[in-house]
């Protein structure tokens, strides 16, 4: 079983390895690059006239008119107006506006109606990380539209920026962010699994690390977010035979003495799908745990399940991410 993790370790040190891995975020780039506005010239618009939209909106006027009035001038005249009208900036700068709630949820929710047009989306997702502070907001109106926001924003994006977006999420999900921030940026990953389930079976090696950290977090809310992301996660990872024992991964990730029953489950199983990188990312930590339990019996059983998924293996550079965890593992059990 060594032997077969030492090929992988060779393999991905190899250049056929690094070409491989290259090209992936080469096709990445590109497709990310395909999300980018094709709206033709930009119109100009009257500057004047979009300062009187924002003082609309974040005045306390009628704030549900000015946010149509702004989607439809970015519409008619076409993406790029966000940057070259400062419409963005203008939402960032309400946003941030510590002295007018108004005018903070009153920019969230024109960002929620722009994120309607697929071609606002590289200009809208520059502002997810002031929409995650606005979720921990003082004043409950506000962290309602910032939900609301980032959700629309998440359900609204292109599986081309899902891995950005992810990247952003990961942010709000640190331990030092306030515990409202952490429960919207677990809700927009959920969401997430919806706009670009593939994208994010891929992500999955990045999502797991960081999603398990709310596991541990002192709030009951953010624990339940952490599930229910987890869980839809871990349902989009492509793999058949992993995806019944999803209830039981997820519930060993929050109760660690549920270990030994879930790999006796999984040892009884046969493993018959190709296995990349994303079931290995769901499976590899409880795999880990098994290897360091005193009972020699759930050790092997360990082994068992890590050398029957290394067979089921195609592409080595799936695996080799996960080497570093295992062979010290298997070193000390061989």
């Amino acid at each position: 079983m060594l032997q077969i993790f030492y090929h992988f370790g060779k393999f991905f040190n190899s250049p056929q390895s690094t070409t491989c891995v290259d090209n992936r975020k080469h096709q990445e780039l590109t497709a990310s690059d395909s999300a980018a506005p094709c709206g033709g010239a930009t119109k100009m618009v009257d500057v004047q006239a979009v300062a009187d939209l924002f003082k609309k909106l974040t005045t306390g006027g009628d704030a549900q008119a000015s946010v149509s009035e702004i989607a439809a001038l970015v519409k008619d005249n076409g993406p790029a107006v966000l940057a070259s009208a400062g419409i963005a900036n203008k939402l960032k700068d309400a946003m941030e506006d510590s002295k007018s709630a108004e005018a903070r949820e009153g920019a969230l929710q024109a960002l929620a109606a722009l994120s309607e047009n697929p071609l606002t989306e590289p200009y809208l997702t520059s502002l997810l990380p002031v929409v995650l502070e606005r979720l921990a907001d003082k004043v409950g109106s506000v962290r309602t539209a910032a939900e609301a926001s980032l959700l629309a924003v998440c359900g609204n994006a292109s599986p081309y920026s899902v891995e950005r977006i992810t990247t952003v999420l990961y942010e709000g999900m640190a331990m030092a962010r306030n515990w409202q921030t952490k429960v919207g940026a677990l809700n927009g990953l959920k969401q997430l699994t919806k706009t670009g389930p593939r994208q994010i079976a891929r992500c999955l090696p990045d999502i797991v690390p960081k999603v398990t950290e709310c596991f541990a977090d002192a709030k009951e809310q953010v624990k339940a977010a952490a599930k229910e992301a987890t869980t839809a996660c871990f349902l989009v990872n492509g793999n058949r035979d992993i995806e019944k024992f999803v209830p039981e991964l997820v519930s060993c990730i929050a109760r660690p003495a549920e270990t030994t029953d879930c790999i006796h489950k999984l040892a009884a199983t046969t493993f018959v799908q190709q296995v990349e990188a994303a079931p290995l990312a769901i499976i590899v930590p409880l795999l880990v745990r098994g290897l360091r339990e005193r009972t020699t019996a759930i050790k092997r059983k360990s082994c068992v399940i890590i050398d029957n998924m290394a067979k089921l293996v195609d592409n080595p550079a799936d695996a080799a991410p996960f080497l570093p965890k295992l062979i010290p593992e298997l070193e000390k059990v061989k």
